[in-house]
């Protein structure tokens, strides 16, 4: 078999030429691309794993200072204060609620 050829013009080379370069030219920056986001990713895992350790230097800080205070006994109390105090803030809601419907009714009754 003879190898065949093919006459192609010169504006056919010119744009076959010019879209060989571009798509080289994208290629590359798509590599440029690719390092640089590598470069990002190791950096944010080093700084991750930078982080993590100090925050367990913080929790062992903690733990050490947990230790040099004094231990206090938690009181039941104090809770019954809270919920004391729940049940008053109940109590002046409904009171408030109570309050603008009288007066509600007083603007209808006066409306009318």
């Amino acid at each position: 078999m003879d190898p065949t050829y093919a006459m192609i013009s010169a504006p056919e080379k010119s744009y076959g030429e010019e879209s060989l370069l571009q798509t080289q030219m994208a290629l590359l920056n798509s590599l440029n691309r690719l390092r640089d986001y590598r470069k990002l990713r190791k950096e944010e895992i080093n700084l991750k794993v930078s982080l993590k350790s100090k925050i367990d230097e913080v929790f062992v800080l903690i733990s050490e200072l947990r230790k040099m205070f004094p231990k206090v006994e938690k009181k039941t109390e104090s809770d019954d204060i809270f919920e004391d105090f729940r049940d008053r803030e109940d109590l002046s809601v409904r009171d408030e609620i109570e309050r603008i419907s009288m007066k509600l009714e007083r603007l209808r009754a006066g409306g009318d």
